[in-house]
């Protein structure tokens, strides 16, 4: 058995459980009122010691502890994960910042989601909430139409408010303030082809019609 801290994620004072997270750790350990002598008064973000073992359903904590908050801070620690959602507010955790942007108009719709993610990863940035997606019919020469889609969300920060030491505290505001994105002139097509491909599509159109002229005429 091992002795850790971390911080409670969750707590269900009425059915008498919660569950404990542990940085660098990606699944929480579950913790029930009897190893808790101060459940009744435990609230989420209180940072605990405890020692956890393996039960038949998982990591379970035991003899759990408050921890002294002498020289530490609650702020919020960003998510490792990404998170990419359509609603306008995370499932878990809370939102340090965020900023409108948009992606640019691609005939591949994935092409203009994975573009709005890589532009969240490249700021800094470790969400991107109230996704949306935008299709238009974009004309390419004579009577040819293409479908172009583009995806407009909230690039985000999230994290969950934790106690931490006074240096990390400072290394988790800086993650919280990301840089802004600055808009770039796009001189590619707006489907995300080449002004060329543009042109080859527009003369194999204008080829066809002729061809379809001809023949009508012979």
């Amino acid at each position: 058995m091992t002795q850790l801290t971390g911080t409670v994620r969750r707590i269900w004072h009425d059915r008498g459980y919660g569950f404990i997270s542990v940085n660098g750790q990606d699944q929480d350990v579950f913790f029930h009122q009897h190893q808790c002598g101060f459940f009744g008064s435990l609230h989420p973000s209180e940072l605990v010691k405890f020692i956890v073992r393996k039960s038949r359903k998982g990591l379970e904590a035991v003899d759990v502890q408050r921890v002294s908050l002498a020289g530490r801070e609650r702020v919020i620690v960003p998510l490792k994960e990404f998170v990419m959602t359509r609603s306008e507010t995370p499932r878990y955790g809370e939102v340090a910042k965020r900023t409108a942007w948009q992606s640019g108009w691609y005939r591949d719709p994935q092409q203009a989601r994975d573009e709005l993610k890589a532009k969240a990863e490249e700021l800094g940035y470790n969400a991107v909430l109230n996704l949306t997606c935008q299709r238009k019919p974009k004309h390419v020469g004579g009577n040819y139409f293409i479908t172009v889609h583009q995806f407009t969300g909230d690039l985000a920060v999230v994290g969950q408010r934790q106690w931490v030491s006074k240096v990390r505290a400072a290394i988790c505001r800086k993650a919280c303030e990301p840089a802004e994105p600055v808009a770039e002139v796009n001189t590619a097509s707006v489907e995300g082809a080449s002004p060329s491909a543009i042109t080859a599509i527009c003369c194999v159109a204008f080829v066809g019609m002729a061809v379809v002229a001809a023949l009508a005429g012979a």
